[in-house]
């Protein structure tokens, strides 16, 4: 249940039914309508507009809830919260954020990554993956670019999607000798995450995913959790965290590069299992 959707994302819910809602309501009335056709067992909300307020009102057309969030900045009326992030110290902030014994499901043991980040055979790696999140980010993206292509010789795979805009238009001319190959809107990134040697990307979910498969990155970093939570997977080896600001200096990202490629990062798939299944189950055995 959602706003409408673009496209780009629409496509990537195939076999899945949408059910859209008016673009100025909060959607208790699309959920009254679908409760009454058929019940629903859990309300999972994954919003940061919506809080207490808004899952109290829900509760009579839900039989549970469960909440998806990473901020801590607001109260919920929820039967769990999943926290999907890393240990770090916003999650310490919940309890009185929640219901009296509301469970939390935190860490990457619950991480909501696809099966295929869970598969361990090797690949043949080679090239650099680039990304920098799913919003519109030609300026940054482009100056990023030009300072790859001072400071590195390998392919580049970038990464983006269709709220860019024109892609080409960002890498005119690039000294590079395996060139330049965009990725748009890409549905499964698994095989790419890990046919690659190495990767600079914003601090996001796809961090945890590189991490799941091996791929070392540089983690770009530009709030105060995105650093508390880059300097974390930099300390178990998975990348190497640069603040945002770092990146405009080609001499800076060189280093962070060079000190990426000495890192041998150990898989996290070897040691955690596919966390939408524990979830999952946590749900189905709810009591």
């Amino acid at each position: 249940m959602s706003r409408p959707l673009p496209l780009r994302l629409l496509t990537q819910l195939d076999g899945v039914r949408c059910h859209a809602m008016a673009s100025d309501t909060q959607g208790l009335d699309t959920l009254a309508q679908l409760a009454r056709h058929q019940p629903v067992d859990w309300l999972v909300v994954d919003h940061y507009g919506l809080d207490g307020a808004w899952q109290s009102q829900a509760r009579v057309h839900a039989r549970r809830i469960l909440v998806i969030d990473d901020l801590a900045n607001r109260a919920h009326d929820c039967d769990a919260l999943l926290d999907q992030n890393i240990a770090n110290s916003l999650q310490s902030a919940y309890g009185p954020l929640l219901p009296q014994g509301c469970p939390q499901w935190l860490g990457l043991t619950h991480l909501l990554a696809r099966p295929g980040f869970y598969e361990q055979e090797p690949v043949p790696r080679q090239g650099l993956l680039v990304f920098l999140g799913g919003g519109d980010h030609r300026l940054a993206l482009g100056r990023l670019l030009q300072h790859l292509a001072t400071c590195d010789a390998e392919s580049l795979q970038v990464l983006a999607t269709s709220a860019y805009g024109p892609l080409p238009a960002l890498a005119p001319s690039l000294a590079l000798s395996g060139g330049i190959e965009f990725h748009l809107d890409l549905h499964d990134t698994a095989p790419l995450c890990r046919r690659v040697e190495g990767a600079v990307v914003r601090c996001g979910f796809m961090a945890y995913e590189l991490a799941l498969v091996g791929t070392p990155m540089v983690i770009i970093h530009a709030t105060p959790i995105q650093k508390e939570v880059a300097l974390a997977l930099q300390a178990d080896g998975h990348g190497i965290a640069l603040a945002e600001a770092d990146m405009e200096y080609a001499h800076m990202l060189a280093q962070a590069l060079a000190r990426m490629r000495s890192l041998k990062p150990i898989p996290l798939n070897l040691t955690h299992r596919c966390g939408a299944q524990r979830v999952t189950r946590l749900m189905e055995e709810f009591q």
